[in-house]
This record gives C-alpha cells, structure tokens and sequence, in this order.
C-alpha cells in the first residue's frame, strides 16, 4: 500500500493494524505530522520492516524511491541490507492500492499514484476531494476521463524508456477531445438520469460539467461561441484541425530618419476581431492592417530603437500577408465597449454593412484577397 498524504497515519495505521498490509509506504512532509507518525507506529507496536516512510514532497520521494529500487534490483536478499532490497523490491513491483487522502484535491498526485501501481495487474486508487454533491456524478466521471488519459500517456513513455519498438497506434486522444466526445455521447443518449428513466422521459439536457472543468471555466458562466472555441481549440491538441484557423501577421516599428532601423514581430491569432463602431468590414480591415500611426520625437511619443539611443520619429502598424492568412479566417465583431466614466460594457449599436458578394480588398502591397461573407460565418480566401 502507497499513502501519499499519510499526516499521522489516519489510513496507513489502519491498514497495518486491521488491514494486516504486507508494507505500507507512507509518504509525509509536514515535520510535526512525521513526528506523530512515528510515534504512532512505535506505539502501537508495528514491526519496522512492515512500514517505510518517505520524507518530503510525494511527488518526488515516491519517484525517488523507485529509481533506488531500480538501481538495487538485482542485490540479493541475503545480503546485509537485505530488509532494505526487499523493501525497495516491493516497490519496484508496484503497490495494490493507493491513498490519495488530500482536500479539497488530490489531482497533483495522481500521474505518481499511477505510475506506482502494479503492472501485472493494475490496483486501487482511493481519490478523495471536495465537490457539490449535485455534481457528484460528473466529477466522478470526469476523474476517469482524466485518469485515462495520464495510463495513456504512462504507458507511452514506459515504451520508450524500454527502447521497445512501439505497435503502429493512433495518438492518445486528448483529455479536451475525450471531454467533448463524452458531451456527445450523452446528447446522443439523450441524457437520461436514473429519475427520468423510470418515467420513461428522454431529451433531458446533457451535462457540460466535464467539459467545462477540463477547458478550466465555470459550468455556470456563460460563454459566447468566440470565447468558447478559443478555449477549445487548443485543448483538443489536433494540429490538422489548428492549423485551418491558426494565422499570423507583423507587428512592425519603421525608424523615419532614413537609418532603415526597424523592428518586426510575428504574432499569431485564431481569429480577428473587428470594430463594429468602423461601420463595415473593410473599414475595420483597412484600419488594422493598412493605416499606420505616427510616434512623433516632438510630441514626446518617439520611438527608441535600443537602449541608450535617441529617440527618432517613426511609423508604426501591422501587416497582414498572403502567407500568413489560415485556411479558414474567423472574424469576430466587437459588439461591446467599456465605459470608463460608468465603468460598465455597452453594446454597440452603430450599423455595420457586410459585402454581399465577392469583394476585392488589399491588406498591403503583397496582397489581394477576396472576402466571402455568408450572415454569421465570415472566410477568407487567398486570391490566385
């Protein structure tokens, strides 16, 4: 047995005692808990060599102590550290049941209970934590979807630590993939609750719980189809499908001066969000990515082109190039601005038109795109 949050034994003493455990490894960092502990085995007279106690964070200690077990592997029990082989021998083995006996979560321990457990034949994790009970089955689903994923990902690197020449497999999918797939599997069920059944009532709304917790928002906020995907889309860790949205263009800063010293950094975006208050696509566009901004030396906003040196007059603005666009350009209205003397969000109401047809636009010298609009959907195409 491996308890990974032992304190002063609340789950190791009991298992020695009335569990009659071959060995308990317990695991302790807080140095007033790890004097009790002791003091607790000695006291209720539990043979030394049936419990070992690894000081320090388990994360590390538990992992330490497998690489000792590793490295005193072939020792014989016979030998004079023989009840310090056979310990570590057990461990090297692999435990039967794990404690995971921390609130309100143990989830920072988990990859090292797992990677403790027996290979041969798997074994027992007892998780505790800290959750609604209305959502208690959620989370209960949600830990196994998790707990999937981190064997998966174990087992992977055993592989390559053995040099064994891996069978031909699919990736491992993804905790977010795994967390969406479950959302689609209770809408297509219809999400029938143990209630519901009896009464033969179908359609009840499917739980995003698990999906929510694993995107890291609050299935009780809500969020607009923008925010949502841009969470989304890196947590299904699908490069082919990033990479039709993903794009990039140029930051620049361009001296005036005629030095030619200038400065350019590529940032990457999902999506492009638009001023609703520009009046139209193309003036929201040609504002971002065609206009540039004065910094004038004389109104005190002149740019430094490094440390020490003197401030010149130079342009500055953003570039949006053929290479750069992705397959698939998202724009997002802004719909929304802050009021500072309120300090509150307004929607805005100002009329926005939208190309009905194919529109010519040019976004630099380099570049003429046509812009497809079709209501709520907006694309970009490169022109040939």
């Amino acid at each position: 047995i491996l308890d990974m949050y032992a304190g002063i034994g609340y789950y190791t003493l009991p298992a020695l005692i009335h569990g009659n455990a071959l060995h308990v490894f317990a695991c302790e960092w807080n140095p007033n808990a790890l004097f009790a502990l002791r003091h607790n085995i000695q006291d209720n007279c539990i043979e030394e060599d049936r419990v070992t106690i690894l000081e320090g964070d388990c994360r590390t200690t538990v992992s330490g102590a497998l690489d000792k077990a590793r490295r005193v592997q072939a020792q014989s029990l016979s030998s004079d550290n023989g009840k310090d082989v056979y310990q570590d021998t057990l461990l090297l083995r692999g435990v039967d049941r794990i404690s995971l006996g921390l609130l309100p979560s143990s989830e920072g321990g988990w990859e090292t209970a797992i990677r403790s457990l027996r290979r041969d034949v798997g074994g027992w994790l007892h998780i505790h934590g800290n959750v609604p009970q209305s959502e208690r089955n959620q989370w209960i689903q949600w830990v196994c979807i998790r707990l999937f994923e981190i064997a998966c990902n174990e087992e992977e690197e055993e592989e390559e630590e053995d040099k064994i020449e891996p069978i031909p497999k699919e990736e491992p999918a993804s905790i977010g993939l795994l967390s969406l797939r479950h959302v689609f599997s209770l809408m297509k069920s219809g999400s029938y609750s143990l209630s519901s059944s009896a009464l033969g009532v179908k359609g009840l709304p499917a739980s995003t719980f698990i999906l929510c917790r694993n995107l890291g928002i609050s299935v009780l906020e809500q969020q607009d189809s923008q925010e949502f995907w841009k969470l989304l889309l890196p947590e299904l860790k699908l490069p082919i499908l990033a990479d039709i949205y993903s794009g990039s263009y140029e930051d620049y800063i361009s001296a005036q001066d005629g030095s030619g010293r200038e400065r350019r950094r590529e940032e990457t975006f999902l999506d492009i969000s638009l001023e609703v208050s520009s009046g139209s696509v193309i003036h929201s566009m040609e504002e971002q990515f065609k206009k540039t901004e004065l910094l004038s030396e004389k109104e005190g906003n002149g740019w430094r082109p490094e440390k020490g040196a003197d401030k010149v007059d130079a342009l500055k603005g953003s570039l949006l190039r053929a290479q750069g666009l992705p397959s698939l350009l998202q724009l997002h209205l802004k719909r929304f601005r802050y009021d500072w003397q309120t300090d509150v969000m307004s929607k805005i109401n100002d009329k926005f038109e939208f190309p009905e047809v194919r529109a010519p636009f040019y976004f630099y010298e380099d570049l003429t795109c046509n812009l497809f609009i079709n209501r709520e959907c907006f694309c970009v195409g490169k022109a040939k």
